[in-house]
């Protein structure tokens, strides 16, 4: 188990509406720790680009990318996308845009859970 000194008590607070989102159930145990280091994520992203360590931003926003719409949270593999982008082109006003976005967008998400999504699991053999 790793511990989050960061957000010891509590992740930051958040600034507007609830942006809900249908995550699958059988995502329901790993969620929270995917939120918990997408906030990790997103101020290794404003240091990185802050140093103008556009190599840095690129591989972070490809995972990014890659991990947003497979736990559900589609928007975040767009800017994901838009992230790496920007870094092959070093361009930081799209950087210094998104990244704001992304961390409140983590401290507003609200996930239910929908039972139709469910992945069905296969019968396990005798």
């Amino acid at each position: 188990m790793r511990v989050r000194f960061k957000y010891l008590f509590g992740k930051p607070k958040p600034q507007g509406e609830p942006i809900p989102v249908i995550v699958d159930p059988i995502l329901h145990d790993i969620v929270d720790g995917y939120l918990e280091d997408a906030l990790d994520q997103a101020d290794a992203l404003e240091e990185a680009c802050k140093q103008k360590d556009f190599d840095a931003v690129g591989k972070l926003a490809f995972t990014m990318s890659g991990q947003g719409g497979s736990f559900g949270f589609d928007q975040i593999s767009v800017w994901g996308d838009e992230l790496v982008k920007a870094a092959k082109e070093a361009k930081t006003d799209v950087i210094d845009d998104i990244v704001p976005k992304y961390k409140d967008y983590l401290t507003r998400v609200q996930v239910s859970y929908d039972l139709k999504k469910r992945t069905e699991r296969p019968p396990e053999e005798s």
